[in-house]
């Protein structure tokens, strides 16, 4: 009868203990066993997958969404709703408004004011030249 308490009985779980431990020492310097081959392969494997992860993550910028596409931001025949309902958003996206400064501006105001359609005391506003 084989003794199940023998690591080397279980090529998969020393595999996983190896690789674990490879992480630990690799992030943390400790090493609570020696893992040989093991150890150094998880080593090389974790580091590139951090080499990978930061490559593809240099670079990354969000998207400009112009807000009424091609209409910019006019009073008429834009529907605001469906054009937002229709975009994907992202941390980090930024929204360009494109107007003529000689009719609008863009203010930001509380939600209250905001359903009112109305704002005496705006939190800010916005004029480009």
């Amino acid at each position: 009868m084989e003794i199940l308490e023998k690591p080397h009985s279980f090529p998969l779980f020393r595999h996983l203990i190896a690789e674990i431990m490879g992480h630990l020492n690799l992030i943390t310097g400790w090493s609570l066993i020696n893992v040989g081959h093991h150890e150094k392969r998880c080593k090389s494997l974790f580091t590139s997958l951090l080499i990978l992860v930061a490559l593809f993550g240099v670079g990354v910028e969000g998207t400009v969404h112009k807000i009424g596409n091609s209409s910019g931001w006019t009073m008429m025949g834009v529907d605001y709703q469906a054009w937002a309902s229709s975009r994907n958003f992202q941390v980090g996206d930024s929204l360009f408004f494109e107007y003529n400064n000689e009719f609008h501006d863009v203010t930001g105001v509380t939600p209250y004011d905001f359903e009112l359609r109305f704002s005496p005391n705006p939190l800010a506003t916005t004029k480009l030249d």
